[in-house]
């Protein structure tokens, strides 16, 4: 098997205005849970840089639902233009903890599918120190994004890529556009 080419044109991702590569988004309209709830933070945020998160076949960002604003909210993929698509990734030994810059929770694979169903629900939620369910890889090779708990891949659904919003989920890492996801 050849190596696995990642590209993405410029026009692709359209960041919010005033933002570049590793900064923090700000958006002065909303209030910031982040601000209130910095106590529930993943360990490794003081060290963290800030990204966006982006399917590299779709061009949309991994989102946070900033209307469900409790543990379990949903998370998707949508056009790269808000606030709530930045996250703090911080290491700890080759993992990464992804963490809402909105609020300060932590991007999550549900530990109640293990009936052997290969679509895994994730979410964002508290971090509650389960450290595999909520550490990641990412292959800049690849771009897989793989969750430790499962071994599974980040995968953005290719039945919505033209809607607005894309729903997304772990699946069994197969090396398809659906799974390559670029850190900005």
């Amino acid at each position: 098997m050849g190596a696995i080419a990642l590209g993405l044109t410029a026009s692709a991702v359209v960041l919010p205005s005033g933002t570049a590569s590793g900064q923090e988004v700000a958006d002065s309209s909303r209030s910031t849970p982040g601000q209130i709830a910095q106590h529930r933070t993943a360990p490794s945020r003081a060290s963290a840089t800030t990204y966006y998160i982006v399917n590299s076949y779709s061009g949309k960002c991994l989102t946070v639902d900033d209307s469900q604003n409790w543990d379990g909210g949903a998370v998707y993929a949508q056009e790269c233009n808000t606030a709530v698509q930045s996250w703090y990734v911080g290491s700890n030994a080759g993992r990464w903890a992804v963490t809402a810059t909105w609020d300060g929770r932590v991007l999550d694979a549900v530990l109640d599918n293990v009936n052997g169903s290969r679509i895994t629900r994730y979410r964002w939620l508290e971090w509650d120190h389960q450290p595999r369910n909520q550490q990641w890889t990412h292959s800049t090779v690849t771009g897989e994004m793989r969750n430790s708990w499962n071994g599974r891949c980040l995968d953005a659904d290719p039945g919505q890529a033209n809607s607005y919003i894309q729903r997304v989920y772990l699946w069994d890492c197969n090396g398809s556009d659906w799974q390559k996801w670029l850190w900005y």
